[in-house]
């Protein structure tokens, strides 16, 4: 049974008295009477509730209200994602109306009909070709028989050559097969490809290509990038230019670059919950726990408009088990592709989330 299931019925009570409240309240008086009224109405300990004030207040965009009434859902769950992400919303908020002028950052002017992404949530760069191949080269399996994918050396010889770089690792210990001359020399491609990368890593990328996709990257595709364009990456969630938190791309889906883009930003993703892949325990992944209907899952999804309830049907949905199962076959530890990326602001600032609220990414 999901957490959601227990208790479910005072939370809603309350929120049904707040709203009636509200209506008397927010009627006549101005925002803070309105806040006022509503939080006096509220059990002090009923997250739900006060995280339902929260959103009023962001939408009546009283910031310095909404900066306290989340430090107050915060001291009573310190790990309440809503409340952190609307957090840094209100004091980013607060900060620029400082700068920009000495109006109060709870007076705003109305807002138009149809205001653009107002938080800096630009479009996402796509990667480049050569930032595909090097995640394709750090994702490629190191272990059993080598997978079959199309690979491309470069055809000048350079040095140092393959040949010493292996030969250095196995005398060092790094590489043990000894075996490696023979697999150098008569190896497929596939093969040759898996021993210099057990040997060198990523540091000779620039000189060798994976053309087509791991199978990896091919269930991604099938399996877990639809769920997300339709469930996720849409129109008041993560896409386009009403999207919340982070924004995920949503055109030329067919693409190599969409495909890998699309993964390196949920790689990079992190909050005070974890990480949306977490490779050490694919099932605590926030991507999977966020596609669960609220009763099944144990981290509570951000509010959205006109209520969330999930993208698969429960835990034991098929697509569920195959998202969790693509995660567990992420290599690990993480690997280090050595990508050069414009990190949209977004991005550093979801990012940086957890380094400062979680430990280091458990493995089994």
């Amino acid at each position: 049974m999901g957490r959601r299931a227990l208790g479910a019925t005072a939370p809603a009570i309350a929120l049904i008295g707040v709203m009636i409240v509200c209506a008397a309240a927010f009627d006549g008086d101005d925002v803070e009477s309105a806040y006022r009224a509503r939080f006096a109405a509220l059990p002090s300990d009923d997250v739900a509730a006060h995280v339902e004030l929260a959103n009023w207040l962001h939408q009546q965009k009283a910031w310095t209200l909404l900066e306290k009434q989340c430090l107050y859902v915060l001291g009573l769950r310190p790990d309440h994602y809503n409340a952190g992400v609307l957090l840094r919303e209100a004091r980013q908020r607060i900060e620029e109306a400082r700068e920009g002028s000495t109006q109060s950052p709870d007076v705003d002017s109305p807002a138009p009909a149809e205001p653009k992404a107002p938080a800096g949530l630009a479009k996402p760069p796509w990667l480049t070709m050569a930032d595909v191949n090097r995640i394709r080269l750090g994702e490629y399996g190191l272990d059993g028989k080598a997978e079959s994918v199309r690979v491309k050396f470069a055809a000048k010889p350079v040095e140092p050559s393959f040949e010493s770089l292996i030969r250095e690792a196995a005398e060092s210990g790094r590489l043990i097969d000894p075996g490696w001359e023979r697999t150098l020399r008569d190896g497929s491609d596939p093969e040759r490809l898996q021993l210099i990368l057990s040997a060198t890593g990523l540091s000779q990328a620039a000189r060798m290509t994976i053309e087509s996709d791991p199978r990896l990257f091919r269930d991604f595709r099938k399996n877990v990038a639809p769920l997300i364009a339709s469930g996720c990456a849409r129109s008041g969630c993560h896409g386009g230019s009403t999207a919340q938190v982070f924004r995920l791309p949503t055109t030329g889906r067919r693409s190599t670059k969409y495909l890998y883009t699309l993964f390196y930003l949920l790689d990079r993703l992190e909050t005070p919950r974890g990480r949306m892949l977490n490779r050490g325990l694919p099932d605590r992944s926030l991507l999977a726990e966020f596609m669960l209907p609220p009763d099944d899952a144990d981290s509570d999804h951000p509010s959205v408009q006109g209520g969330y309830r999930g993208v698969v049907k429960g835990l034991k949905d098929r697509r569920y088990q195959e998202v969790v199962a693509w995660i567990s076959r992420l290599q690990t530890p993480k690997p280090d592709y050595g990508i050069e990326y414009a990190d949209p602001v977004w991005l550093k600032e979801t990012s940086g989330v957890a380094a400062a609220a979680e430990a280091p990414e458990e493995t089994p």
